[in-house]
This record gives structure tokens, C-alpha cells and sequence, in this order.
């Protein structure tokens, strides 16, 4: 029997501009509420939202799953010294079950954010262990680090049996943290990266599946409603300052248009760009022409799905465009 495809959105629990009530929920077959974070203590940072059924109830009447995701990337800096005391495991394994029942949610998706040695790489294994002997009819899900050094502690002959599925995040390939402007979420290859051929979509897939040994029903493709801009004369060139738009919305990007930002297409990324005359600053974002290549792209690897972060970022007049343009890709109606 084939495997339903997988069309999953993260939804913020903090303010965002988009409630619950106005999610379109025939978009997506699972949503991620993020993030329910670790305190020292083992304590959660919770908030009403995180507790209530407001999405939940409304995403089970139209047949969506919803997961309780934890930690995220500013909020894992804990999971690491819970981890190492046993009260402190305790306490987090009880509250996060006391959500999940609360809620009324189908499972965890894990967000920590990053395991960075061999005691963390064991104790996150511990952990979704815990959780699945607890709570075995639950969905668990993770998601992970595109490619490179943050995944050395994540021990994928283990986990792999534990986790029904894996959101590669595929986003994130260039920010503030390198030296050098890039495309936030190229789709293949681009030979004058300085980070190298395996810096974009394609290659983070393969590298999952090939080398970590995930089974592609196992894998879903990260897809960005947002992107980065940079000071550069060039894409792949020094940076040379702070810029004004360090994270773009799609619909901050569409408002940017409306100013006078033009748009330009990156053959070679397979992404759009904007850039204006007398700004220093271009701009890497994702439309719907990429969204589709991406959605395309999961599609003809075989992979179970797409998720997106995060969902209030491209709802336009009541669509969310970006994920609308990648279900057409994957080939979802």
C-alpha cells in the first residue's frame, strides 16, 4: 500500500499574524506547533496556545495531524543538561505528555538544536526512546540539520527505527553567519559557492538518504517561506555590511516589490532574487516558481514529503502560496 504523501506546515505558537481560525487547513496533511521549549529545570515554556485544542480541534475536523514540536533553534539550549539528570528527564517527559494529552496532539516532532557531542548524541537516542516506549502510538518525528558538522551527533542507525519521519531542513544554507552572500535555499549546485557543490537541496537529500541510510519514505523536503538578504556587489561575493532585510517574508518580499524591488531569476540557484537601483542590498527569497521546482524535486526523488517553515509567512488573501505552488510540484491537487 503506498504511503499518503506528507505536506507538513510548522505554526508558530507565539503572536504571527495568522490564528488558528484562519489556517487553510486542506493545505496540509500534518501541522508542527512550535516550539514547547526545556527549561534548566525540566520545566515548559509554555504559553495558552501550546495547551489548547484551538488548533488541534480545528485540524482533526479536516483530517490534518498535528505534532507539539520541541525546543527550536532558540530554544534548545537546555535539552542538553535536562538530559543529565534524571529529575530534570522525568519533569520534561511528564510535561510534554501533559500537553500532548491536553491538546489532544498525534505525536512529538524533536527540534533540538544540535546535539554537539557523543553524551548528547546518546541522550537524544535515550530520549525518543522514552518517548516511543511511553507513548508508542504516537508519531515522532525530527527535524535535522541540512548537511554537514551539526549532523556528526545525530546517531542515525538508531534513531532511524524510532522516528517515523525526518523534515530535512533545507533552508538556512546562507545567512548572517557566513562571510559571503548566498541563497538562503538554492535547489542544486552552484559552482562559485565558496561552502562548496553540496551546499543546496539536492545534495542534502542524497545525503540523507545515501550516506545516513534514511529510506526516502522517511524524508521530507524542507521548503522556506522566507528568505535573507545580503550587502554584496554579487551573490557569492564578501559582504560588506549589515543589511536592512535580513529575513524577508514572502509577503514582506511582494510588499518589497510593490516599492520598486525587482525581481530576478537565478537559473543556475534555481531561486529568485530581488534587488533595487541605489540599494547595496539583494535579496534571496523563495516564490512560487521555486516552491514548485523544490515540490517537483521531492517528487521525482521519491520522498514522502514537503513542510515548510513556517505557515503565516506566505498567506496571501487567504492562500498559502508558497505551499500551494509546492503541493502543485509534488503533484498534489
Amino acid at each position: 500500500m503506498a504511503l499518503r504523501p506528507i505536506v507538513l506546515g510548522y505554526y508558530p505558537a507565539w503572536p504571527c499574524g495568522l490564528t488558528p481560525a484562519g489556517i487553510d487547513y486542506r493545505a496540509f496533511t500534518h501541522l508542527a506547533v512550535a516550539f514547547a521549549s526545556p527549561n534548566a529545570d525540566g520545566t515548559i515554556q509554555r504559553n495558552p496556545l501550546l495547551a489548547s485544542r484551538a488548533v488541534t480541534g480545528r485540524a482533526h475536523r479536516s483530517g490534518v495531524k498535528v505534532l507539539l514540536s520541541l525546543g527550536g533553534g532558540g530554544g534548545s539550549g537546555h535539552f542538553s543538561g535536562v538530559m543529565k539528570d534524571p529529575v530534570k528527564t522525568g519533569r520534561f517527559l511528564g510535561e510534554t505528555m501533559r500537553l500532548v494529552e491536553e491538546a489532544g496532539y498525534d505525536g512529538l516532532d524533536c527540534d533540538w538544536e544540535f546535539p554537539d557531542n557523543a553524551e548528547d548524541a546518546a541522550n537524544l537516542v535515550r530520549l525518543i526512546r522514552l518517548y516511543r516506549h511511553r507513548m508508542p502510538k504516537t508519531l515522532l518525528t525530527m527535524a535535522v540539520n541540512s548537511i554537514g558538522g551539526m549532523n556528526r551527533w545525530f546517531n542515525h542507525r538508531e534513531l532511524l527505527p524510532l522516528f517515523d519521519f525526518l523534515n530535512i531542513m533545507t533552508y538556512d544554507f546562507h545567512g548572517p553567519w557566513t562571510d559571503h552572500a548566498g541563497h538562503n535555499s538554492p535547489l542544486g549546485e552552484v559552482r562559485s559557492d565558496p561552502c562548496g557543490l553540496l551546499n543546496n537541496c539536492a545534495a542534502s537529500m542524497g545525503f540523507w538518504h545515501f550516506v545516513k541510510g534514511f529510506p526516502r519514505e522517511k524524508l521530507n523536503l524542507g521548503i522556506p517561506s522566507y528568505g535573507r538578504g545580503f550587502v554584496a556587489p554579487s551573490w557569492y561575493a564578501k559582504t560588506t555590511g549589515k543589511p536592512k532585510h535580513g529575513y524577508v517574508s514572502y509577503t514582506t518580499a511582494q510588499e518589497l516589490r510593490s516599492k520598486g524591488w525587482q525581481r530576478v531569476w537565478d537559473a543556475e540557484a534555481g531561486v529568485p532574487y530581488l534587488r533595487k537601483d541605489g540599494e547595496r542590498e539583494i535579496i534571496s527569497y523563495e516564490d512560487e516558481a521555486s516552491a514548485a521546482l523544490k515540490g517537483r524535486l521531492a517528487r521525482d526523488y521519491g520522498l514522502r514529503g514537503i513542510f515548510f517553515w513556517e505557515i503565516s509567512q506566505d498567506f496571501l488573501r487567504g492562500r498559502h502560496v508558497v505551499v500551494d505552488a509546492a503541493r502543485r510540484g509534488f503533484g498534489l491537487k
